[in-house]
């Protein structure tokens, strides 16, 4: 009798490849980071989170960072003009997504996730200039959704998706074989969220393409050195992600570990201890799977389900 445990028959899910690109800055760029580091910094740690949004605005859109410094221009101490000179610019990522990912993709149907209003509106209008066809489902819900994504998907022409946060939940999107991390959030569930739009049972992909942006000199550093590095999240399997960031402190947050990271003096030391740390929670994660596995082993559970099948059919039942 041949016995095949379950655990080594399992369908196997599309592969992830990653691909990441680090973006470097130019020095009005960098000395306007700087400035937001330096607010942040000033209001401490306890109140410098509520301005750690404008750090992520700034490696998304400069329109976005300028409106959200206008909304809020009484509660900071940063000087506007620095920051609506960069608004008369390309924002860095943008050029690297035009210059360097598109033409990789070579007509993939790919998803493209933006974080904010802002960011979706600029990236679409500048793919529709340079004559791409390009889709979003941004700002729109319930069965509207629903057709835009049906006609990406018949449409031969369109190969690429403008997504936010809420195609990361409940659409399966496995008719697409890329995505872009145009923004990285600080929560890594919803990067895991977002690959396992595409990442799923009945891809038509055997491999799934992943493109990361970072900008250099950024707490978006931070994020690749843990996240790619350490944990692996760009490259490998489903689950491990929410496992490992359950077994931190009670209280704990993996955002509070990243935006403590702009106040240590030795950055690259801060974020390999977070990094080293993690890495010790996801071993110590596959070795209880591990065991948990060969327990199972030892019971032959298995065999025991095959026994009484076979017993089952000798009875004509």
């Amino acid at each position: 009798m041949i016995r095949n445990r379950r655990r080594e028959c399992l369908v196997q899910f599309p592969e992830r490849v990653a691909h990441s690109f680090h973006v470097t800055l130019d020095d009005e760029a960098r000395e306007a980071y700087g400035d937001l580091v330096r607010e942040c910094k000033r209001l401490g740690r306890s109140q410098g989170i509520v301005r750690a949004t404008f750090l992520q605005l700034f490696c998304s859109s400069y329109s976005a960072l300028d409106a959200s410094l206008q909304k809020s221009s009484s509660g900071h101490q940063l000087n506007r003009d620095t920051f609506a000179a960069l608004v008369r610019r390309e924002h860095f990522k943008l050029r690297a997504l035009r210059e360097k990912i598109l033409p990789m993709l070579e007509g993939q149907k790919t998803l493209i996730f933006c974080q904010y209003r802002e960011t979706q509106r600029e990236v679409f209008e500048s793919l529709r200039r340079d004559g791409h066809h390009v889709a979003t489902i941004c700002g729109v819900s319930g069965r509207e959704k629903t057709q835009r994504i049906l006609r990406f998907k018949q449409d031969p022409d369109a190969h690429l998706l403008i997504c936010n946060s809420t195609a990361s939940e409940g659409l399966n999107l496995q008719f697409c074989s890329a995505l872009v991390n145009y923004d990285l959030p600080w929560n890594p569930m919803r990067l895991e969220q977002r690959i396992g739009r595409i990442q799923r049972l009945g891809a038509v992909a055997r491999r799934i393409h992943i493109f990361n942006l970072f900008a250099k000199g950024t707490i978006e550093d931070f994020l690749f050195e843990v996240l790619d590095k350490r944990l692996h999240l760009f490259s490998e399997s489903i689950g491990v992600i929410e496992q490992v960031l359950g077994r931190l402190e009670e209280g704990e947050s993996f955002e509070a570990l990243v935006f403590n990271a702009l106040f240590e003096d030795d950055f690259e030391s801060y974020a390999r201890k977070v990094g080293q740390r993690l890495a010790k929670l996801r071993e110590q994660n596959r070795k209880e799977e591990e065991q948990a596995a060969s327990i199972l082993d030892a019971f032959e559970l298995d065999a025991l389900f095959d026994d009484v099948a076979s017993d089952l059919r000798a009875r004509g039942l």
